[in-house]
């Protein structure tokens, strides 16, 4: 069986477990229907879906990203906390407007093929800031669509961290261009039908594999100066969000974004988030990936263990009399080459 994208037969003890749904199948006792995949990610896929309770005049379109059964798992021993992170904005958001963060409408847990999912639900946005740039011809963006992007990254981030937390996976895959009115998505079903690569039986019954299709923003790389100010963005996918304010784990963020402190396993913070902000604006201003490390030839593990040891020691004694040395990436040069960034870790 062929899956283009993730694969729905592998179950949670292959840590994955995706859920598995068809065109009209219904959410949460009924009140949700599936309409089309929106996209997925490492540990969820997500679709639109029709609130078919919703008190609104119009028809309500919503966002919901399942988890799959490994990460829902995950979430119920404690070692994610998405729903936490995602209720702790919404019950601080008092705007009428999304402040460059997702605000929880819904969750619930759903039975699925591979077990109990659990299910988030908040408004639909467009695609993410990476395809965005990728849909330039030169795959990148200008310097004044770059500025409006980052500046609506950094009004979300300070929210963020305003709540004491740390999002710790800071990349232009995970911010999402806003996306369009209710009645424009509805222009977008009724024009754009649902693309399917095949299908596939499960329990008796025939499943559709479906192809990601993200909306569209309604902004494009080449918004002129004067327009650039209705470019907004928001940050999305909390599933690796930290408390600034409890223990961290030693490994933090995908390891070609991740910041000097966390190299050398120095006390990390809400900096980490900077230094990732850092080498998105890079990424979108020139199209190219800041850093790709690689081992330095010559060096065995023994000696590349010693020398990460070594820096840390350095950065640990020097903490109590300065401040955190942000220097630091001349430490991330030495240990790793910095050529363009691939995708295998991210």
């Amino acid at each position: 069986m062929d899956f283009p994208e993730e694969n729905l037969l592998a179950t949670a003890d292959d840590r994955e477990g995706f859920f598995i749904t068809a065109l009209g199948d219904l959410l949460k006792d009924g009140r949700y229907k599936v309409l089309r995949k929106l996209g997925r990610g490492r540990c969820s896929n997500t679709f639109l879906v029709e609130d078919l309770k919703s008190t609104s005049p119009s028809r309500e379109y919503l966002a919901a990203k399942i988890l799959s059964a490994d990460a829902t798992n995950a979430l119920r021993r404690g070692v994610m906390d998405e729903l936490g992170f995602l209720q702790t904005v919404k019950d601080t958001s008092t705007s009428g407007r999304e402040p460059r963060l997702p605000i929880l409408h819904d969750h619930f847990a759903q039975q699925g093929y591979h077990g109990v999912h659990y299910c988030f639900l908040t408004r639909p946005q467009a695609l993410d800031v990476h395809a965005f740039r990728a849909s330039a011809p030169t795959g990148k963006l200008a310097a004044y669509i770059v500025k409006r992007i980052m500046a609506c990254v950094v009004e979300g981030l300070k929210v963020l961290h305003s709540l004491d937390i740390i999002h710790a996976d800071m990349k232009a895959d995970n911010v999402l261009c806003c996306g369009p009115s209710m009645a424009e998505i509805e222009e977008t079903l009724k024009n754009e039908p649902v693309f399917i690569y095949g299908d596939f039986e499960v329990w008796g019954r025939q499943y559709p594999i479906f192809r990601s299709q993200p909306l569209q923003a309604d902004f494009a790389w080449n918004t002129s100066p004067s327009d650039s100010e209705r470019i907004a963005v928001v940050l999305s996918d909390f599933d690796s969000c930290l408390w600034a304010d409890e223990p961290k784990p030693e490994i933090i963020a995908p390891f070609a974004l991740r910041a000097p402190e966390n190299i050398v396993r120095a006390e990390c913070g809400k900096e980490i988030d900077i230094w990732a902000i850092g080498c998105m604006t890079y990424e979108l201003l020139t199209g190219q990936f800041l850093l790709q490390p690689q081992p330095i030839d010559g060096l065995s593990i023994f000696q590349r263990l010693l020398l990460l040891q070594c820096c840390r020691t350095v950065v640990s004694a020097q903490r109590p009399h300065s401040e955190p040395n942000h220097g630091g990436c001349s430490i991330h040069r030495g240990l790793f080459a910095t050529q363009s960034r691939g995708s295998d870790d991210c």
